[in-house]
């Protein structure tokens, strides 16, 4: 039995990192990527460590997606800035 001070961290981790993989995979809007992406950092899974399991498991490609969608900026209503 779980004592009520036990989180499951590893195992909700795991699942956001299943919902980034699929939402790379699906091609889905980067505003969604980004907020898992911030889930993954507050739970202690920096950009440096995701981006690695991101290439290994997708390829290049979605580790590059990543990246960029992490280095644009957003609004705070969720749509993109538009760089000039």
């Amino acid at each position: 039995m779980l004592n009520e001070d036990t989180r499951p961290k590893t195992l909700w981790s795991q699942t956001q990192f299943d919902m980034l993989f699929l939402a790379l995979e699906r091609c889905k809007p980067d505003g969604m990527i980004k907020d898992i992406m911030a889930d993954l950092n507050r739970r202690g899974f920096p950009p440096e460590y995701v981006i690695p399991r991101v290439r290994k498991k997708l390829g290049t490609v979605a580790s590059n997606r990543v990246k960029l969608i992490l280095r644009t900026p957003r609004r705070p209503s969720g749509r993109l800035l538009r760089r000039i």
